[in-house]
């Protein structure tokens, strides 16, 4: 009888490549993708994430519904219209990049926030996704003459909505696969092109 590669004291049932050896299926479950980093090929993996993204693109669907909502009474469908851009955008920048964490994102959207601000504060230099994402939402503003003082308010009501979503463990994923199961199930036309 092998033992669990991952807890040594369960039988090792599944073949974990990333472990080289077997695990047991609830260390499986409980670590796949976090404490773990499984191949993308992993079949465990693969359905895994299929299932999460799935469920959480649904509850994704209905904060989103919400925000629509929020940002239509601030600032009309131009502020609805960014927001889409911006999850768009987000989709296509890690679509292909698994290991992704909800802290990368927050980074991201905090530096387009501060970019926008008119009181220029110095701090850190921008992650790549925040300055790709930057000049998405400036080039958006210059085509659509819609106000960065609007802009600002997106962002703000995004994070917020982020926040919440995500939750207190930015080390988690739950936003980019809630964001990723919402275009994938409620988009998927959009989903195949940018695929």
């Amino acid at each position: 009888m092998s033992k669990c590669v991952y807890c040594q004291q369960k039988k090792g049932k599944r073949s974990c490549p990333a472990l080289q050896g077997v695990i047991c299926s609830g260390c499986c479950g409980e670590h796949r993708g976090r404490g773990i980093s499984c191949p993308v090929d992993c079949p465990y993996f693969v359905n895994h994430e299929a299932y999460q993204q799935g469920r959480l693109g649904v509850q994704f669907y209905q904060e989103r519904q919400h925000l629509y909502r929020e940002l239509e009474r601030c600032g009309g469908q131009m502020a609805v219209h960014l927001l889409e851009v911006c999850d768009v955008f987000t989709y296509q920048f890690f679509l292909n990049r698994p290991g992704v964490f909800d802290w990368e994102l927050l980074a991201g959207l905090e530096c387009v926030r501060t970019k926008l601000s008119p009181i220029k504060v110095p701090g850190t230099g921008p992650s790549a996704y925040g300055e790709a994402l930057g000049k998405e939402v400036e080039g958006f503003c210059e085509r659509q003459q819609f106000s960065t003082s609007f802009a600002m308010e997106v962002m703000d009501h995004a994070l917020k909505v982020f926040k919440g979503f995500s939750g207190s463990d930015l080390r988690s994923n739950r936003y980019m696969k809630g964001l990723i199961g919402f275009v994938d199930q409620f988009y998927p036309a959009l989903a195949s092109q940018i695929k």
